[in-house]
C-alpha cells in the first residue's frame, strides 16, 4: 500500500498563507471540489477493489443506508481500498471508502452496515467541510476553485490532508448516532456499532496500532463513545418496536432463526403486536415449521379474522408438500463418509497442533516490525510538519520512503490477518468434523452422503494446506521483520539528511537506503499476499464443508430456506440454488461457492460448474475461474453464521 506523499504536506504548509477569495462560490461548490480532489488523490495512491461480487453488495448497502439518512442531495459513491489495514473514511461530497481489511475484520454483516452508516453520518453534517474551514487547507481549496488550477502545481495529495484532519468529539458523537439510527432503519442490529468499536479497541488499537492507517483513521473509538451508544434509545434491545424492526431485516435476508428469536422477545413484552406475530408465522412457514406457523396464523386471525395475509398463510401452512423421493445412501456410501471423516479428523488434529503453536507466538514475532512501522510513520509525520522545504530530488526520496513504509505496513497487517484466518479455520474444521459425524445419521439420503463425503475431503485438504502454510510462515515473518528494520533505518537517515548541517553524502546515503527499503518492503508484501491467498483458499474449503454439513444436519424440510439464504448473499435467486443442488447434485455450500464465484469472476455459473469436472472439485474450479476467494469468503461466512443460528433454533 502506497503512503501519502510527503510533498503534499509540504506544499500545503507552504500555501498556508495564500488565502484567496472565493467569488460566487457557496459551500456545496467548495465541498464538490474538495471531494473531487480527495477522490482523485486517494484513488491515485490506493488500488481499488474491482470484484463485482463485493462492490455490488457494498454499493447496494451504502445506498440503502443513504435512503434512510438525512442528506440525499449529493451523489454518493462507495468504494473498497485493497489494503489489509482496518479502516473506513468519508471524503467530501459523498465519497465513502472501506478497506478490504475492514471487510475481513467485521464479525457480522450488521457491523459492516453500522460502520458504513457512521461514515455517511460525516457526510450528513459535512464534517470534512467544517474541518477545512477551520484549517489552512481552505487556502488550497480556494485556489483550486478560484483559479481552476493547483497552487504551484503541488496539490495532488489534497485528499490525504483532508483525511488526516481529526473530527471533533461532537462530530464523532453525531456520526455514531447516525450510524446507529440508519442501521436500525435498514433492519440491522443497531448494537453492531458498539460491538465493532469494542473489538477494534481490544483486538487492534491496544496491541496492533499499525493496523490502523495513520492517515485514514480519523475517528479512533473511545470508551465514552461506546457508552453513549449503549444509552442510545435506538439501540435498546428491550424495546419491542426495535426488536420487530431488526427481525424484519433478518427475515428479508432469509435469516429466519434470528428473526424468530427477536420476534419472540418482542411479543413476550407486547403480545398484541399483530404485525410482529404475522411476521413470526411467515418465518416459521419459510423455514418449514408448518405446525408452529399454523398456530401463529390462527392467533393472528383470532384477533382479526379478516386479515387476508394470515388467511393465506394458514392455508399454505396446512398444505403439506408432496414428498420428494429420496434415494437412501448405500452401505458403501455411508462407509465412505465415515472413512473420509476419520481421515479429516486426523488431519485436523495435526494441523491444530502446528497452527496453535505458531499463532501463539505470532504477536510477539510481529511486534518488532509493527513497532518499526509506527516509529517510521511518526518520523515522516514529524518531517512533514516541520515545514522544511525539500528540493525536487529530496521530495522524490521522501515519496519513495513513504511508499516503502506503506509496503512494510501492508506486509505486517497481511501476516496478522493470515494468522487470524488460520486460527479461525482450524477452530472451524474441528467443529465441521463433528457436524459431519452428526449429520451421518440412519436413513441418510444418497445425495446428502455424497455432499458429506466431499465436505470431509475439503476439511482434510484445508487442514493439510494450513499445516504446509504454518511451516512456511516463519520465513515470511523473518522477511517482514527485516523489512521493518530497513524501513525504520531509511526514514531515520532521511530525517537526518535534511536536518541542519547535513551533507550531500548524507543525502546520498539516505537515497540509497530508501531504494533498499522499497526492494525489501515490496518483496515482503508480495510474499505476504501469496501466503494470504493460500490462507484464503483453506478458508474457502472450510466454509464450503461447514455449509454443506450444516445444511444436511438441518434436514430436507429447510432446504427452501437455505436456498433463499444463499440466493441473498450470492445476488442470485432461490430457484437457481435449488437447481444446482438437485440437478447438479451439489451440497448447499458448493452451490453457494459456484454462484459467488460466478458473480466475482463474471462468468456464468454453468462455466464454473463445468470446470469442477465429474468429481465435483468446486473449490478448485472457483480458484481457477478468477474469483477473488477473500471476498467470496465474506459471503460464505455470512451463510455459515446464519446456518449456525438455524441449528440453534430447533
Amino acid at each position: 500500500m502506497a503512503r501519502p506523499r510527503l510533498s503534499s504536506w509540504l506544499a500545503a504548509f507552504a500555501c498556508a498563507t495564500a488565502i484567496l477569495a472565493l467569488p460566487g462560490c457557496d459551500d456545496k461548490d467548495l465541498e464538490r471540489t474538495l471531494g473531487k480532489e480527495a477522490a482523485e488523490s486517494i484513488e491515485s495512491e490506493y488500488k481499488l477493489v474491482d470484484d463485482p461480487l463485493v462492490t455490488s453488495y457494498v454499493n447496494t448497502m451504502g445506498h440503502m443506508l443513504v435512503g434512510h439518512s438525512q442528506r440525499q442531495d449529493i451523489p454518493y459513491e462507495f468504494k473498497i481500498i485493497d489494503t489489509q489495514v482496518v479502516n473506513a473514511a468519508a471524503a467530501p461530497y459523498g465519497h465513502i471508502y472501506l478497506t478490504s481489511g475492514l471487510l475481513a475484520f467485521v464479525d457480522s454483516e450488521d457491523e459492516l452496515w453500522a460502520v458504513t452508516g457512521h461514515e455517511i453520518g460525516h457526510e450528513v453534517t459535512q464534517d470534512s467541510l467544517k474541518q477545512v474551514k477551520e484549517s489552512m487547507l481552505l487556502s488550497i481549496a480556494s485556489a483550486i476553485i478560484g483559479r481552476e488550477s493547483k497552487v504551484g502545481g503541488q496539490i495532488a495529495e489534497l485528499g490525504f490532508n483532508l483525511l488526516s484532519l481529526k473530527h471533533s468529539r461532537d462530530d464523532e458523537y453525531a456520526a455514531d448516532d447516525h450510524g446507529t439510527q440508519v442501521t436500525l432503519a435498514a433492519g440491522h442490529d443497531p448494537r453492531a456499532q458498539m460491538a465493532f468499536f469494542e473489538r477494534l479497541m481490544t483486538e487492534v488499537e491496544k496491541d496492533h496500532p499499525w493496523r490502523l492507517d495513520t492517515f485514514f483513521m480519523t475517528h479512533p473509538p473511545t470508551v465514552a463513545r461506546i457508552k453513549r451508544q449503549a444509552e442510545n434509545p435506538a439501540a435498546s434491545v428491550s424495546d419491542p418496536d426495535t426488536l420487530a424492526q431488526v427481525a424484519a431485516g433478518y427475515a428479508r435476508r432469509a435469516r429466519y432463526a434470528e428473526a424468530i428469536v427477536r420476534l419472540q422477545d418482542a411479543l413476550h413484552q407486547r403480545p398484541d403486536m399483530a404485525s410482529a406475530r404475522l411476521l413470526l408465522a411467515d418465518c416459521y412457514l419459510a423455514r418449514g415449521d408448518r405446525q408452529q406457523a399454523a398456530t401463529e396464523y390462527a392467533s393472528v386471525l383470532k384477533a382479526d379474522p379478516t386479515l387476508v395475509p394470515a388467511q393465506d398463510g394458514l392455508r399454505a401452512a396446512g398444505k403439506e408438500p408432496a414428498p420428494t423421493p429420496v434415494a437412501v445412501a448405500s452401505q458403501a456410501e455411508v462407509a465412505a463418509v465415515a472413512a473420509e471423516t476419520d481421515r479429516a479428523a486426523r488431519d485436523v488434529e495435526a494441523a491444530t497442533a502446528r497452527v496453535t503453536s505458531l499463532i501463539a507466538k505470532l504477536p510477539r514475532d510481529l511486534k518488532p516490525a509493527g513497532t518499526d512501522v509506527k516509529a517510521s510513520t511518526d518520523l515522516l509525520v514529524a518531517l512533514a510538519q516541520s515545514g522544511i522545504q525539500l528540493p525536487p530530488a529530496g521530495t522524490q526520496v521522501a515519496v519513495e520512503a513513504a511508499a516503502a513504509v506503506g509496503e512494510t505496513n501492508e506486509s505486517v497487517c497481511t501476516v496478522e490477518q493470515i494468522g487470524e484466518v488460520m486460527r479461525v479455520v482450524v477452530d472451524g474444521l474441528a467443529h465441521t468434523v463433528e457436524v459431519v459425524r452428526g449429520a451421518s445419521r440412519a436413513g441418510l439420503g444418497s445425495q446428502d452422503a455424497l455432499a458429506l463425503a466431499r465436505s470431509a475431503r475439503e476439511t482434510s485438504r484445508a487442514a493439510q494446506e494450513l499445516t504446509a502454510l504454518s511451516g512456511e510462515l516463519p520465513a515470511l515473518i523473518k522477511g517482514v521483520q527485516g523489512a521493518g528494520r530497513v524501513a525504520h533505518t531509511a526514514v531515520d537517515r532521511l530525517a537526518q539528511a535534511f536536518s541542519p548541517g547535513a551533507t550531500l553524502a548524507d543525502r546520498q546515503i539516505a537515497g540509497d537506503s530508501v531504494k533498499l527499503t522499497r526492494q525489501r518492503g515490496g518483496k515482503a508484501r508480495e510474499a505476504a499476499r501469496r501466503a494470504a491467498d493460500r490462507a484464503a483458499l483453506a478458508r474457502t474449503r472450510a466454509l464450503v464443508a461447514e455449509i454443506n454439513a450444516r445444511a444436511v444436519l438441518l434436514g430436507g424440510r429447510r432446504c427452501s430456506a437455505g436456498d433463499r439464504l444463499v440466493a441473498y448473499y450470492t445476488q442470485s435467486d432461490a430457484d437457481t440454488v435449488r437447481r444446482l443442488r438437485e440437478d447438479s447434485h451439489l451440497g448447499l455450500g458448493e452451490a453457494a461457492l459456484v454462484l459467488a464465484s460466478a458473480a466475482s469472476s463474471q462468468r456464468p455459473p454453468e462455466a464454473v460448474l463445468a470446470a469442477a469436472g465429474p468429481n465435483v472439485e468446486v473449490v478448485e474450479a472457483a480458484r481457477t475461474s478468477g474469483a477473488r476467494l477473500r471476498h467470496v469468503n465474506l459471503f460464505l461466512k455470512f451463510v455459515a453464521d446464519a446456518l449456525i443460528q438455524e441449528s440453534a433454533l430447533q
